[in-house]
């Protein structure tokens, strides 16, 4: 397969030191959760991006609940980063099938929503099979609709995926105290019992490149409604509903 020349020497320099650790971590499911503004979208597509790129061997799922949402947000996002890392040119971009291709070695990124997640199990990939899924606004998907997903992550790696790990990655922010992720992997740990799981929480003070402005909207909360700045700007829990 042909060569992809990019210098990636400088990438670290991208990305919050918050999430440096994070980005390395091989578990099955890593859960990125907390306040607004910490950067966590943004940090875990340039992470896909990379990967894509340097690690040749991943197929990228990308999920929200509502297909409809991903054209406006995973999707152009996606193109965004895409534009600004001056990649865009490596990667045959499929607007209509929400799909990305690395043209060099065949492996995707495809966007779907989990409108019905039994059409998930259906599609397989041109080169290779699954590794990786990415669920943006994790919240907003049950845990039955995470069973499937994690059920579908599976099967034999052969040639450049054999060291690829599977791995889903839950990006969310603040959730209820009853919401079942809460409930599950940060209170009864259940499925840590079955396979390794990391969780990252970070909030708008671990973004190393909040601008200015936004930062003091978000602290200007803190006089305007404590509560909301806890939840929503701190990442932390303790309503029972939101």
């Amino acid at each position: 397969m042909a060569q992809i020349n990019v210098n990636f020497k400088d990438f670290y320099r991208l990305m919050n030191r918050a999430f440096w650790d994070f980005f390395e971590d091989k578990s099955r499911v890593r859960i990125s959760y907390g306040g607004s503004g910490s950067g966590k979208s943004v940090q875990a597509f340039q992470e896909m991006i990379y990967k894509m790129i340097v690690e040749p061997g991943h197929n990228y799922l990308v999920c929200r609940k509502i297909a409809a949402t991903n054209k406006t947000s995973t999707y152009a996002l996606l193109i965004q980063l895409l534009n600004e890392m001056k990649l865009n040119t490596l990667f045959s971009i499929n607007k209509t099938d929400q799909s990305f291709t690395v043209k060099a070695t065949g492996y995707m990124i495809i966007l779907k929503g989990l409108d019905d997640v039994e059409k998930i199990k259906s599609f397989t990939f041109p080169q290779g099979i699954l590794t990786d899924i990415l669920i943006e606004e994790a919240s907003e998907i049950s845990q039955a609709d995470f069973d499937q997903l994690n059920a579908r992550l599976r099967g034999l790696k052969r040639g450049q995926q054999k060291d690829v790990p599977f791995q889903i990655t839950m990006l969310l922010n603040p959730i209820f105290e009853t919401h079942w992720i809460k409930v599950e992997f940060i209170d009864k740990k259940s499925y840590q019992k079955t396979f390794p799981v990391t969780i990252l929480k970070t909030t708008y003070k671990d973004n190393d490149f909040i601008d200015d402005d936004y930062k003091a909207v978000l602290e200007g909360y803190r006089e305007i409604d404590f509560e909301f700045y806890r939840v929503y700007c701190l990442g932390s829990g303790g309503r029972s509903e939101m």
